[in-house]
């Protein structure tokens, strides 16, 4: 089990970044812990599936796991820092997913201790101070739902080779006939058990795939919009574009900006 749990850091941000979008559902947790803020709660997350309504202050961290919505707004007086990662078990299999909340964390020494790691000049050093500080939160609020490796280990070793293809070689062109193929099974066979095993239906994995991978592409630099879809085998960038806002609530381009990336 510990061979296959792997995390991720996609992005990583520190500084201002005035923003606001709405119903928001990103393929990655995000970890914001601010360090200053206006004073007057008007930088805040919306938890969609709660309704409740959070004020961004000083000396706070945020949780927003995986693929939960959310409305954000940050003025450019919010000082933070920004981790958004992966924990899977499995490729696309974020265990941190199964959260149905977002989650505040009152602890001033956490952000001193997140900001003292960014400001090292010993990149290697900072990166596993980052790792550890991301595990030791997953790792308490796992605690509480202790079922959750098991269950995905059980259902994820059938169908790694699967899930290993996906990772690897799946694009805009993959398709569920594909991996009922490799898997030596029909199609409608190979859906229902997929499904039932997995709580998920091959097809939504292969977009999820795809969303996280569009992600990946397009936070990491200024990549310009039609090389992500290209490289993604999408048969047009406009096609692209509506499916990335359709299972992210971003365009490619405010994902972007969202990212810092101009």
């Amino acid at each position: 089990m510990h061979a296959q749990l792997h995390l991720r850091l996609v992005h990583a941000a520190i500084g201002t970044y005035p923003c606001h979008s709405k119903k928001a559902f990103l393929p990655v947790n995000r970890l914001l812990l601010i360090f200053a803020d206006s004073g007057r709660d008007d930088s805040y997350i919306r938890d969609l599936a709660t309704g409740k309504l959070f004020p961004m202050r000083r000396g706070h961290a945020y949780f927003i796991p995986c693929r939960h919505e959310i409305d954000q707004h940050q003025t450019g007086e919010l000082h933070f820092v920004s981790f958004q990662f992966n924990l899977d078990l499995f490729y696309g299999f974020d265990i941190m997913a199964k959260f149905p909340e977002c989650r505040v964390i009152d602890n001033p020494a956490l952000i001193a201790a997140a900001m003292a790691l960014i400001r090292r000049a010993d990149i290697p050093a900072a990166l596993c101070g980052i790792n550890e500080l991301i595990y030791h939160l997953c790792s308490q609020w796992l605690a509480e739902k202790p079922d959750i490796l098991r269950q995905h280990m059980r259902s994820g070793q059938k169908y790694e080779p699967i899930l290993d293809f996906v990772e690897k070689h799946g694009d805009a062109q993959t398709t569920v006939g594909m991996l009922a193929d490799m898997d030596h099974v029909r199609q409608d066979v190979f859906s229902r058990r997929f499904t039932r095993e997995l709580q998920i239906s091959p097809k939504e994995f292969i977009i999820r795939t795809l969303v996280r991978k569009a992600s990946l592409l397009l936070g990491g630099s200024a990549i310009p919009v039609k090389e992500v879809a290209d490289r993604l085998n999408f048969n047009s960038e406009y096609y692209f574009s509506r499916f990335f806002k359709l299972h992210t609530g971003m365009s490619p381009r405010e994902f972007q900006r969202h990212n810092g990336i101009k």
